[in-house]
């Protein structure tokens, strides 16, 4: 079994993804662009974006805009391309790790984000990949799949472009979300392993 964050109820839009992006991806193809260089740009654009917070927050949304089209480009790109592999798939989440840690780093030193909070989500969200990865590699179904890079996310946007500071408050009741989570995955795995 392949590491992934994504259940197996996820796997149908991973194939309708693939089939929007095919045309693209035959040209990747006949360029010779590969899907660990899609994911190597689209890491470069997410630190862009970090760097951009404290100096123009509008170019750092649409960096990490273009983060997200790559990430969500380069898994796909690698099944269409029969070259899926545990270390892309690793390579992958590395890539979003270091994107969200950058981001909410810039976040916390311009002040956007309270310290604390941006530390705690940071723990607890790398907590909850660890056990997702977990769970997926020892066949544990969830009963329900926390997202929370899209609230990260979502919530960064509407900072930006409503001028409007809802960081600490959502990322705040998140850290909650996914620590309840965190207490049930590895009660999850616990049971497993027992």
């Amino acid at each position: 079994m392949r590491i992934s964050l994504y259940s197996q109820k996820e796997a149908l839009f991973q194939r309708q993804r693939q089939r929007l992006f095919a045309p693209l991806f035959s040209l990747f193809t006949r360029v010779n662009i590969t899907p660990l260089f899609l994911t190597a740009v689209g890491l470069l654009c997410g630190l862009i974006a970090a760097i951009l917070v404290p100096f123009h927050l509008r170019w750092s949304a649409i960096f990490l805009l273009l983060h997200l089209l790559f990430d969500m480009m380069d898994g796909s790109y690698a099944r269409y391309e029969k070259t899926a592999s545990d270390k892309g798939a690793f390579l992958d989440i590395a890539s979003d790790m270091i994107v969200i840690l950058a981001l909410a780093l810039a976040l916390i030193f311009t002040r956007a984000l309270h310290p604390v909070i941006g530390a705690a989500f940071l723990f607890v969200y790398l907590v909850l990949v660890i056990f997702l990865i977990a769970r997926n590699q020892m066949n544990i179904p969830a009963p329900f799949s926390l997202r929370m890079r899209p609230v990260f996310y979502v919530t960064f946007f509407v900072f930006v472009l409503f001028e409007i500071n809802p960081l600490s408050l959502v990322l705040g009741l998140a850290t909650a979300i996914m620590t309840i989570g965190c207490i049930a995955d590895a009660y999850a795995i616990h049971q497993k392993l027992s």
